[in-house]
Order: C-alpha cells, then sequence, then structure tokens
C-alpha cells in the first residue's frame, strides 16, 4: 500500500538555486539526483522552506513558505518545488515579502520551538505579512 509522502528536493547554492529547510523534520532524506537531495514528510507534519532561483532568462525568484502536510481526500494547493503539494499556511513571495516572512520566523523562533507552533498561528503571520502590518506585537501576544 502506497503512502501518502509530500516530497521537496533540497538543492545547495553550489548550483545557482537554493532549496532549503527552515525548520521541520523530514521522514527520511533520500539522494536524488548528482548533488541534490529529497526531503520526505508524511501527512500531518509542518515545515517551512525557502527558495531561490537565479536566471538568465528570467528575473530572480525569492520564496519563502510554511507549509502542512495534507492527509488523503483533503484538498491541496499546488506549491513549488513541493510534490504533490499541501496546504499553505504562510507565502512569501519577491525581494520584499521573503525577507520580512524570514525575518519574522526568526523572531517566532526566539520564543517557540518552530516545530510546535499551531497551524492557526502560520496563518495569522501570513496574514499580517501579506497586509504589510508590524508582526511584533502578534508574536510577544501569542502564548505558546
Amino acid at each position: 500500500m502506497a503512502r501518502n509522502l509530500t516530497l521537496m528536493p533540497l538543492k545547495s547554492e553550489e548550483t545557482g538555486d537554493l532549496a532549503r529547510l527552515l525548520f521541520g523534520t523530514p521522514r527520511e532524506v533520500r539522494p536524488f539526483g548528482k548533488s541534490r537531495q529529497l526531503a520526505v514528510f508524511e501527512p500531518g507534519d509542518i515545515f517551512g522552506f525557502e527558495h531561490r532561483a537565479v536566471s538568465v532568462q528570467r528575473s530572480p525568484y525569492w520564496c519563502v513558505g510554511v507549509v502542512k502536510c495534507a492527509v488523503p481526500g483533503m484538498e491541496i494547493c499546488r506549491i513549488p518545488g513541493v510534490r504533490p503539494g499541501g496546504i499553505l499556511l504562510l507565502w512569501a513571495v519577491g525581494k520584499h515579502h521573503a525577507p520580512r516572512a524570514l525575518e519574522a520566523i526568526k523572531l517566532v523562533e526566539m520564543r517557540a520551538a518552530l516545530n510546535e507552533v499551531p497551524a492557526a498561528f502560520w496563518q495569522r503571520l501570513s496574514t499580517q505579512l501579506q497586509a504589510g502590518l508590524p508582526v511584533t506585537d502578534l508574536i510577544e501576544r501569542q502564548v505558546w
């Protein structure tokens, strides 16, 4: 019987692209190609990632996301670099939004273990970031 796994390819900066986990513990890390790895997550796992791509033909791409791996039967979002997809809890794209999201994640990490932060908080944080509102008050008021 096949398990419903969520896969995230990890890349190093040597290739010009970067795809790394910010938090979350994969159930397994498999070799994937010559210089890449594949992080494997099970349904219900929450993880954060950063993806940067540099291309001569297009402008640079930078995104930060927090994803909850879906259980069978749930609707999922298609997320670049995450297969088959997942429930998007936080999403920030571009040279303005991605650094703000990274900074917010660092602030959360100073107050709590990122693996233990509930999905609802990540969604609220995403809303604050998208609205351009300060996130320090939200993080300081949160009871972990």
